[in-house]
């Protein structure tokens, strides 16, 4: 599947940095060195997109960061290493994972009735 074209925010909006990022000691994240401005993007894409999933926001921002798989693909749980270090940084906030669990089996006991038989 392949990232998301969708566009981020212009440099116009881009230039008023969140406070809380030019306060950041150092910038590298997830083993690679940012500028100020690209964890303002991420902030400011995922303020665009409240309702995406983590799963598609993870997608728009690799393709935003252009980090993709030689294939072309976006590797999604990388994709979310940034937004989530960002939100343990108290910058944003990310909405909860979605947690499928599948229950026990569900068995129905079906009886015979006598009279039919």
């Amino acid at each position: 599947m392949a990232c998301h074209p969708r566009a981020g925010p212009s440099g116009r909006e881009a230039a008023a940095a969140d406070p809380r990022i030019t306060a950041l000691g150092s910038t590298t994240f997830p083993g690679r060195r940012l500028t100020r401005r690209r964890p303002d993007e991420v902030r400011q894409t995922i303020e665009m997109f409240p309702d995406d999933s983590r799963g598609e926001l993870a997608r728009t921002i690799r393709g935003h960061l252009d980090r993709n798989t030689p294939e072309g693909d976006c590797r999604v749980p990388a994709g979310l290493g940034l937004p989530e270090q960002l939100e343990a940084l108290g910058i944003l906030t990310l909405k909860a994972p979605i947690i499928h669990v599948r229950g026990p089996p569900v068995f129905q006991w079906y009886t015979v009735d006598s009279t039919l038989a």
